[in-house]
């Protein structure tokens, strides 16, 4: 038998999210929210280095990393790429003042509470043949809950939902992060 891909039936309802989890993130913050793991293949990085620039002038804008990892870390193996983006979060002075992180997984059910307390749903990754055949389930979840989207091109879903996200390569997060300014 396949499973097929795609989204519930039901709408989403809100519930306990990451406000009653995290209460460093205010009311009236702008969070971004990474739904899902830290895997290898994904550019968290670049997605710092954006919040550092716009940390300069809005502290208001919160970026959550919802997952650290695959919870069956004996199948699946924990992911070098967490620790270089704690480091980095850390070496930036973006941890726990804008950048979030949830040690934790979040189970399936959950996830919803967690995506309807969230402004805009974040995905970036690396240019490989990973992101050609790539089609990232975190992208169904964010239309799910309706959430505009700021993802990297090249996957499935990125390239067709071109309408209605946000598609930038490393190169214009710095004018993304300017953009900001404005919002």
């Amino acid at each position: 038998a396949v499973v097929p891909f795609g989204v519930p039936s039901e709408p989403p309802a809100p519930g306990p999210g990451l406000r009653a989890a995290l209460p460093a993130i205010a009311s009236g913050d702008r969070v971004l929210l990474w739904g899902g793991g830290i895997w290898d293949w994904l550019d968290p990085l670049t997605l710092l280095r954006a919040m550092e620039i716009v940390g300069r002038e809005r502290l208001d804008i919160k970026l959550f990393f919802l997952g650290r990892g695959h919870p069956n870390t004996r199948d699946v193996p924990e992911m070098l790429m967490y620790d270089r983006t704690v480091a980095l979060a850390e070496e930036l002075g973006l941890r726990d003042r804008t950048v979030f992180f949830n040690d934790a997984w979040v189970p399936y059910a959950e996830r919803q509470d967690y995506l309807l307390e969230a402004d805009i749903g974040v995905s970036t990754h690396y240019e490989s043949i990973e992101t050609l055949f790539a089609f990232r389930t975190r992208l169904l979840d964010y239309l799910w809950a309706g959430l505009p989207m700021i993802v990297s091109s090249g996957d499935t879903l990125s390239g067709s939902g071109r309408s209605m996200s946000a598609l930038l390569s490393s190169s214009t997060f710095t004018h993304a992060a300017q953009f900001s300014r404005a919002a």
